[in-house]
C-alpha cells in the first residue's frame, strides 16, 4: 500500500476517516482547493529553478545570512517529487506501507555540504506565522510535514540539515494601498528543528535472563513505532536466546532481531560452532567486536603479568585482564610473524581475517588516533588469501579458543584449558 503525506496526516487527525476512506472509499469533508496558493507555489518554483542552472543563491538567502542554493537536481527526477502522484518515496521497514510525500523544492547548505527541507506556503495573516510555536493544532501538520519530508529524504540516502524552513508568501504589505490587480507579498522564512533524529541500531547488550524476553522485546518496539529508533539486535546473546526473540516477535508482530554484536577473533573462535551458522539461516546480521582481541594480535602485549600500563587489562582489570594469558599471547606472537612475512601490518591481519570470514557482516573496530584509522582503512579493499587463512587456522583450529572473550556473559560456562 503507498500511503501519501496527506493520508498520513488525514490519519492523525482522524483516523475512523481514514478507514472509511481506505477501506470504503468514502470521503471526509472537503475544503475548497486554493489556485492562489497553488500559483504561488508555481511561481517559486520556477524562480528557484532558474537559479538552479547556474547554482546561484536567491535573494532570500542573502537576507538571512545563509549560505544556501537551490539543490541541483536532474529536472525529470525533482519534477518526480514535486507530483503528487509520484514524490519522494520508501518503504516503511516496520508496516511495509510504500510512503510518499510531493516536494515544493530542495536546497543545498553549502556549509554542511546536506540538503534543506522545505515548503512554500502562501496565506494572508495580520500576524506573520510562527508554526512551532503556535498553540493552534492545525499549524501542527506544517511541523509534521517537513519532519515528514526529512524522513523519506534520509532513507532515501541524503544527508538532511537537522532545520528545516517553510518560505512564507504572507499577502499583507501593509505598503500596498489599493488592488490594481495584484497581491503583494511579504516573503520571510521560518526556521524550524527537525524532529528527525533516531538511532539506526539499538542493541540489546549481554541480555539479562531473569527479565522476561517478551517485556524487553515489546520496550523495543515501543521506541520502533516512536520513530526513535531504526532497528533492534542483540549483542552477547547465545543462539538459542535469539532463536526465542524471533518467536516472540513473530508472535507478537514485534520488530525483529536484525543483527548479533559477538566477540570474536582469532583467539576466540567460538561461535563459529553454532551462532554463525544460525545467524546465517536466519538472516541476521553478525557485528564481531574485539577483532585485535584487546591488541594481544597487534603485538602489545610480552608477558601477562606485566601489561602494558595504558592498556585495559591494566586500567580495568577483572574480565579484561582475564582475557590476557600467556597461550593468548604466544599466539600472537606466532601471528606477528606471519603478518610480517607477508608485508601486511598486524593489525590489519586481524582485522581482514575477522572480516572474510564465513556470515561475518563487518568487524567492530576502535581507532583512537588518525594513525590508527589509517592502518584500518586499507583493509576493506583487501582480500585474505587462501595461505593465510590456512596459516591462522593452524594457529587456532576453527570454532575453538586460545582466551576466553565471552568471560562478560554468565551464560558461558565453559572453561578453557590454557
Amino acid at each position: 500500500m503507498r500511503l501519501s503525506r496527506s493520508k498520513w496526516e488525514n490519519f492523525i487527525r482522524c483516523p475512523f476517516c481514514f478507514y472509511l476512506k481506505e477501506k470504503h472509499n468514502i470521503d471526509p469533508p472537503r475544503t475548497p482547493g486554493h489556485p492562489i496558493n497553488s500559483r504561488v507555489d508555481s511561481l517559486l518554483k520556477t524562480e528557484f529553478d532558474e537559479l538552479r542552472k547556474n547554482q546561484q543563491p536567491h535573494p532570500i538567502f542573502k537576507k538571512y545570512n545563509l549560505n544556501f542554493v537551490p539543490y541541483k537536481l536532474d529536472q525529470e527526477k525533482l519534477d518526480a517529487y514535486r507530483s503528487i502522484k509520484r514524490g519522494v518515496e520508501a518503504k516503511s521497514t516496520k508496516t511495509k506501507f510504500t510512503l510518499f510525500g510531493a516536494l515544493d523544492d530542495l536546497w543545498l547548505n553549502k556549509d554542511t555540504d546536506e540538503i534543506v527541507v522545505l515548503d512554500y506556503k502562501a496565506t494572508s495573516n495580520k500576524n506573520d506565522p510562527d508554526y512551532p510555536n503556535s498553540a493552534q493544532e492545525y499549524y501542527k501538520s506544517n511541523l509534521r510535514q517537513l519532519d515528514f519530508y526529512a524522513y523519506l529524504l534520509k532513507l532515501n540516502g541524503y544527508k538532511v540539515f537537522k532545520t528545516g524552513y517553510w518560505l512564507i508568501c504572507n499577502a499583507r504589505d501593509e505598503n500596498q494601498k489599493t488592488f490594481e490587480g495584484k497581491l503583494s507579498f511579504k516573503i520571510t522564512l521560518l526556521s524550524y528543528d527537525l524532529k528527525t533524529d533516531y538511532i539506526d541500531l539499538y542493541q540489546l547488550h549481554r541480555p539479562s535472563f531473569d527479565i522476561p524476553l517478551d517485556e524487553t522485546l515489546g520496550a523495543l518496539s515501543d521506541l520502533v513505532t516512536q520513530g526513535k529508533v531504526r532497528y533492534v539486535g542483540s549483542s552477547t546473546a547465545p543462539a538459542w536466546k535469539i532463536m526465542e526473540a524471533l518467536h516472540i516477535s513473530e508472535l507478537r508482530r514485534y520488530p525483529y532481531f536484525i543483527s548479533e554484536q559477538s566477540p570474536y577473533n582469532l583467539l576466540d573462535r567460538r561461535i563459529e560452532n553454532e551462532l554463525i551458522p544460525f545467524c546465517e539461516h536466519h538472516h541476521l546480521g553478525v557485528i564481531a567486536w574485539s577483532p585485535l582481541a584487546m591488541g594481544v594480535l597487534a603485538g602489545r602485549y610480552k608477558n601477562a603479568n606485566k601489561m602494558p600500563k595504558d592498556s585495559r587489562g591494566s586500567l580495568r582489570k577483572g574480565i579484561y585482564s582475564e582475557r590476557i594469558t600467556e597461550a593468548g599471547i604466544s599466539i600472537g606472537k606466532e601471528f606477528v610473524k606471519i603478518a610480517d612475512q607477508n608485508n601486511i601490518k598486524p593489525v590489519q591481519l586481524a582485522t581482514l581475517w575477522v572480516k572474510d570470514q564465513f556470515g561475518i557482516t563487518l568487524p567492530l573496530i576502535g581507532p583512537r588516533t588518525m594513525q590508527q584509522l589509517e592502518d584500518y582503512l586499507p583493509v576493506m579493499d583487501m582480500q585474505l588469501n587462501q595461505t593465510l587463512k590456512e596459516a591462522c587456522d593452524l594457529l587456532v583450529p576453527p570454532g575453538s579458543a586460545r582466551a576466553n572473550f565471552h568471560n562478560s556473559a554468565p551464560w558461558m560456562k565453559m572453561r578453557l584449558d590454557w
